[in-house]
């Protein structure tokens, strides 16, 4: 994965994030892969890589934030991804953890 650079989902979501630059659609083929079963739902949005860093702040702490991470780079290997649950009092909480590896073949 190399997530790089801002982007905002605002207008629309009052959202800054880091954008997706590298790993785009092994992330995609890992969301479409997950979308069944309770998970098997219409989005109201299409689905979009990126890893949020700030989300119903002020302007200006996004604008901030959009400015101070512009020119944010990294690269990692992801080997697991986890799903989270929202709770009213605490938040987004992680529920499951899950092993990502090569497919086995018979």
């Amino acid at each position: 994965m190399r997530p790089r650079g801002t982007g905002s989902f605002r207008p629309v979501s009052p959202v800054v994030f880091i954008t997706v630059a590298e790993g785009i659609s092994q992330c995609e083929a890992l969301a479409e892969a997950c979308r069944n079963g309770p998970l098997d739902v219409e989005l109201m949005f299409p689905y979009h890589p990126h890893v949020t860093v700030a989300h119903h702040l002020d302007d200006n702490t996004l604008d901030r934030a959009f400015d101070e991470l512009a020119d944010f780079e990294c690269i990692f290997q992801a080997d697991r991804f986890q799903l989270f649950a929202h709770h009213a009092e605490d938040g987004w909480q992680p529920t499951h953890e899950f092993q990502l590896g090569r497919e086995r073949t018979r």
